[in-house]
């Protein structure tokens, strides 16, 4: 992952605490009210995180999300959220045996609970 802006850190703390898609002034608002403005007005900040934000959601693999807005179809203007990061659970390689093979009643071997078709009757291979 590219790394990103100052100021769009900034938008990612803010939203990672709120947990919710927020407006670019909402999100200049607590980034004031927290001290993590980058010595900017609330109306320079937004309009920095705003651009900041646009370009960033049009590069290949973005941290943010345009909010759509169900009623419309379209995106609602100024709203972002964070996308959804996938987390890599640990796992330990686990050795599974292969599945036992059951022989048919016609002699072909087939997989467990795989069905074996002979004159229109369909049958089950079971594990016995």
């Amino acid at each position: 992952m590219a790394a990103l802006s100052t100021i769009l850190e900034v938008a990612r703390e803010i939203m990672r605490e709120h947990k919710k898609p927020m407006h670019v002034n909402d999100i200049a608002e607590q980034a004031v009210s927290s001290a993590r403005n980058l010595n900017m007005t609330a109306e320079a900040f937004s309009g920095k995180l705003a651009s900041a934000l646009s370009a960033h959601v049009k590069t290949k693999k973005p941290v943010f999300l345009r909010v759509k807005d169900p009623k419309k179809g379209t995106n609602k203007k100024g709203v972002y959220r964070l996308k959804r990061q996938i987390q890599q659970a640990i796992t330990a390689r686990v050795d599974v045996p292969p599945a036992r093979q059951a022989v048919s009643w016609k002699g072909r071997r087939v997989r467990r609970n795989e069905r074996v078709a002979f004159l229109g009757v369909q049958r089950i291979a079971h594990d016995r």
